[in-house]
């Protein structure tokens, strides 16, 4: 973008330079060359603008990449933690049913004597 910017200052000086000629003496063949110049200057810039379009468009399409991305791994996360949560809920269950035995065993042991 500096480059562009740069390059459209050159383009108005080379028009100002252009548009002064004609307060001067000056050859056909000097005007040609100043037009040519100018013409060259626009060649560049729409070379610049073409090329700056395709960079942003790639960078949408990245973006567009990351933000499914950053989904997916959202949804990854979310699975992620309800496989922990159920595990961490199975391995409670797990443990008050041993608990359960345990006071189920001791309970029965009282009875026995």
């Amino acid at each position: 973008m500096e480059h562009l910017t740069q390059l459209e200052g050159e383009k108005a000086q080379a028009i100002r330079d252009f548009g002064s000629a004609g307060t001067q003496t000056v050859s056909a063949t000097d005007l040609w060359f100043q037009r040519q110049f100018i013409d060259a200057i626009n060649n560049d810039i729409s070379r610049g603008q073409n090329s700056l379009a395709e960079v942003r468009g790639r960078i949408v399409e990245t973006e567009a990449r990351l933000v499914e991305k950053h989904r997916d791994v959202k949804i990854m996360e979310t699975y992620i933690g309800h496989l922990k949560e159920a595990d961490f809920q199975e391995q409670l269950g797990i443990e008050q049913n041993e608990l359960d035995d345990v006071a189920t065993m001791q309970f029965s042991r009282k009875g026995d004597n």
